[in-house]
């Protein structure tokens, strides 16, 4: 069938979600469905959770994980497909979010470790020369908003 035809009336087809599409279009996004692949001993990569493909490699000292989505959630869609098959400890990292801004002093310095402290729930003292002592409290209801950190 040419891409002439799938124009012509009564040529589509329904997927599974409901989308008219073209019946080879669809046939292709059967391929793009989530699958975590054994492409190795001891590595895997998964395929449809996103938009590029998360790979995993188990090394001697624990997980190494490549390239885990564009969001949280789809790192923890990853991380919870590959414990189906490992439960190595991850060595790269074990989660990543962004935050909209960074606390700095005046003098351009990150605060790095009054953030430690708010991740790690201990108690800190808000700093004399920070810029914004508002970055604070954003960052800490993104870690809250991540399940990282509990109330």
């Amino acid at each position: 069938m040419s891409v002439e035809d799938s124009f012509k009336p009564g040529v589509t087809q329904t997927g599974p979600k409901g989308q008219l599409a073209h019946p080879t279009t669809l046939e292709h996004s059967k391929r793009l469905e989530k699958k975590l692949y054994k492409v190795g001993e001891n590595s895997w990569s998964l395929i449809g959770n996103g938009l590029s493909n998360q790979s995993f490699v188990e090394g001697p000292e624990g997980l190494i994980c490549i390239d885990t989505g564009e969001s949280n959630q789809e790192m923890a869609a990853a991380m919870k497909e590959v414990r189906k098959e490992t439960q190595a400890p991850v060595v790269a990292f074990k989660i990543a979010i962004v935050v909209k801004r960074l606390p700095k002093t005046r003098s351009g310095k990150i605060l790095r470790g009054t953030v430690r402290k708010i991740a790690d729930n201990e108690p800190y003292k808000m700093p004399a020369t920070i810029d914004d002592p508002a970055i604070l409290d954003e960052i800490k209801q993104d870690l809250k908003d991540n399940n990282i950190l509990k109330s």
